[in-house]
C-alpha cells in the first residue's frame, strides 16, 4: 500500500526546442472542448458541439487556434489545411497518443476516442504531404507539457470571454483570433530588474510579424528611405530576435526544479502494479516488464508491460 511509482530524472529538452528554426516547422497539436455552438443567431437555435484545435511552435511558443466543428479525420485535416495555408507547412507534428487507458473505451472522452480511432488515417494523410507525425506514449501528458499548458491558458481566456454561453461558429472564429493574439503577445522572459533596460520584452509575435500582435502600429517610414537599406534593416531585426532568443530565453528552459534524483532502474522481468487513478489500488492490474525504452540520455521512462488482458505501454510514473 505504501509502494510509490518510479520517477526518472528530468531529461534534456529535445533538439527542436533549443535550436533556431523557422516558426511552425516543429508543431505540437492538442484539442480542447467540447464547446456549445449555435447553428444560427435565432432565439432558439439548435446547439451542437464544437472543438478547439491548438497548434504551437515548439521553438518560440507561437500558437495558432482553429475551430473544429466535429471530431472526424476530415474536419481535423481541413483545420490543418487552414493552419498550413497561413503559417506554412510544418515538417514534424507532435501530439498525445489519445488513448488514456486501454480497455476503458466507454469512459474515454470524445477527443481521446477520436485520436485513438483516427490515428492511422491522419498519419497516412500527412505522410503524403511529407509531414511526419510523432505520437507520445500512452498516459504521458507530461511529455506534451508545452501544449497542455497552452491549452489551459486558451481555455481560461475563453472562459473569461464567453463563460458558458453558446455562440455561433463565426463568433468562435472571432474569439479564437483574439485569444491567439493575446497568447502570441505574452513575453517569453521575465521583466528585467535593471531600470536602464529599454529593450522590449521578447514575445512570440516578434517571430511572426516583428512585434507583439497587440502593440500599436508603428509610424510609416519616410518614402525617401532606400528599399535595400530597409530590407537590410529588417533582416538585422530578425537576427536580433533570434540572438535574444538564444542568449536570454534558452537558458530559462534548462532549469530542473524537480526530478533531479535518479531512481532504481526498471529491468525486464520485474513485476509491477499498473497505477490507475480511476480505480482503487487493490484493483490495479499486475504485469511483467517485457521491454524498456531508454531515451536519448539512456534513462528509461517508458516500458512495455504484459498483463493478463494483453500488452500495455506505460510511463514509469504509473508503475
Amino acid at each position: 500500500m505504501r509502494a510509490q511509482p518510479q520517477q526518472p530524472i528530468m531529461s534534456d529538452l529535445p533538439h527542436f526546442r533549443v535550436n533556431a528554426s523557422s516558426v511552425f516547422v516543429h508543431v505540437g497539436v492538442d484539442f480542447a472542448g467540447p464547446f456549445n455552438t449555435k447553428c444560427s443567431s435565432l432565439k432558439k437555435p439548435r446547439v451542437y458541439k464544437g472543438y478547439l484545435a491548438l497548434f504551437i511552435c515548439l521553438a518560440v511558443k507561437a500558437v495558432h487556434l482553429e475551430y473544429v466543428s466535429e471530431l472526424t479525420t476530415e474536419s481535423f485535416l481541413a483545420a490543418f489545411d487552414r493552419f498550413a495555408s497561413r503559417r506554412g507547412l510544418p515538417s514534424h507534428v507532435y501530439s498525445d497518443n489519445g488513448l488514456n487507458f486501454v480497455g476503458a473505451a466507454n469512459k474515454l472522452s470524445d477527443i481521446s476516442k477520436f485520436l485513438a480511432d483516427s490515428k492511422t488515417d491522419i498519419f497516412n494523410a500527412l505522410v503524403q504531404r511529407e509531414v511526419t507525425w510523432h505520437f507520445n506514449s500512452p498516459s504521458t501528458p507530461n511529455f506534451g507539457g508545452i501544449w497542455e499548458a497552452n491549452i489551459k491558458s486558451a481555455k481560461t481566456l475563453l472562459k473569461i470571454q464567453i463563460g458558458d454561453n453558446p455562440m455561433t461558429m463565426e463568433e468562435y472564429f472571432t474569439v479564437f483570433s483574439r485569444i491567439e493574439s493575446i497568447m502570441n503577445s505574452r513575453p517569453l522572459l521575465e521583466r528585467s530588474q535593471d531600470p536602464n533596460e529599454t529593450s522590449l520584452l521578447l514575445t512570440p509575435g516578434h517571430f511572426l510579424i516583428g512585434r507583439p500582435l497587440l502593440q500599436a502600429v508603428e509610424i510609416p517610414l519616410d518614402t525617401t528611405t532606400h528599399v535595400r537599406q530597409r530590407w537590410t534593416h529588417l533582416r538585422r531585426i530578425v537576427q536580433t530576435f533570434w540572438n535574444r532568443w538564444s542568449t536570454e530565453y534558452l537558458h530559462t528552459l534548462m532549469q530542473r526544479n524537480k526530478w533531479k534524483t535518479p531512481s532504481e532502474p526498471l529491468k525486464v522481468g520485474h513485476i509491477v502494479l499498473i497505477k490507475n487513478t480511476s480505480t482503487a489500488p487493490t484493483l490495479w492490474p499486475l504485469g511483467i516488464v517485457e521491454q524498456i525504452f531508454p531515451g536519448q540520455d539512456q534513462v528509461v521512462r517508458v516500458a512495455l508491460i504484459r498483463t493478463a488482458c494483453g500488452h500495455l505501454t506505460r510511463p514509469l510514473t504509473n508503475l
